[in-house]
């Protein structure tokens, strides 16, 4: 089981659609944080994440899992996160530099 805290921050909304939002050339695994679902790339987020590298290739059971629940994190700000590591990904600003902290 994994755990990401992130604290409660004023931001901007992501849009229902965001290119997470359906699979892609890359994808190969679903987050799913509530009802929402975001297409990823395993290996895009163990290059930048220790806990994603664990999560994905390390004895868990989440290694084998089409989709993983991720749990007590608002999806606006994960998709923050994930607009700010991907190659094409947003500027990091005063709306959104805490909770991707």
């Amino acid at each position: 089981e994994f755990r990401i805290q992130i604290k409660k921050v004023e931001c901007e909304p992501a849009t229902a659609i965001n290119k997470f939002s359906v699979p892609d050339a890359f994808s190969n695994v679903i987050l799913r944080i509530g009802e929402q679902r975001l297409h990823v790339s395993k290996e895009f987020l163990s290059i930048h994440s220790p806990v994603f590298a664990s999560m994905f290739f390390g004895e868990y059971v989440e290694k084998h899992k089409q989709e993983i629940e991720i749990k007590e994190v608002e999806y606006e700000e994960f998709v923050d996160l994930l607009n700010a590591i991907y190659p094409d990904g947003r500027d990091i600003g005063v709306s959104n530099v805490q909770h991707i902290l």
